[in-house]
């Protein structure tokens, strides 16, 4: 089915021209021309009939536009996911708590929450890339500014692909 704008722009000329239509057999029944009705009717088909060939391709420009639509803001949850996920884990490795502050237990399944999403197909590869590379520096758990970073990288990359520079 069709969206309901696209089924109102579709269906507001028909009524129009429908409309124009009944008027002319109203005013043949009422006393009017014959021939005048004749070409009220055939007007208001044949501009119905123009009116809907120009809005087939404004329906195809619509399916399009809503199916890359639909496309680019599931890339960009995912993307969005990924990067909550990575700072879940890295507030795991680098707890503002202190060292103890987080059990191993629960590192790990952030952890694998994380990898988990980064590796989905559906990821735009700068940010898949950009997230593997934050978990990589992550996992080694050395330096929190390095990782920090890493972090950041893949911020820049979400907003670099959700703008599409």
């Amino acid at each position: 089915m069709l969206p309901l704008p696209v089924r109102t722009m579709v269906m507001t000329p028909i009524v129009i021209f429908s409309s124009g239509a009944i008027g002319a057999l109203v005013g043949y029944i009422a006393g009017g021309s014959r021939a005048m009705a004749v070409a009220a009717v055939v007007f208001a088909a044949a501009g119905t009939g123009a009116w809907l060939l120009f809005v087939r391709s404004s329906i195809t420009a619509a399916e399009q536009a809503a199916a890359e639509a639909e496309e680019h803001g599931y890339e960009e949850g995912l993307a969005d996911a990924v990067f909550g996920l990575v700072t879940s884990y890295q507030h795991a490795v680098f707890p503002l708590s202190g060292p103890g502050g987080v059990l191993p237990q629960e590192r790990i399944a952030r952890r694998s929450f994380a990898y988990s999403m980064a590796a989905a197909e559906q990821l735009p590869e700068p940010v898949r890339r950009a997230a593997a590379d934050a978990l990589a520096v992550l996992g080694v758990g050395e330096d929190e500014k390095v990782a920090a970073e890493a972090v950041k990288q893949l911020a820049f990359a979400i907003h670099v692909h959700r703008k599409g520079l």
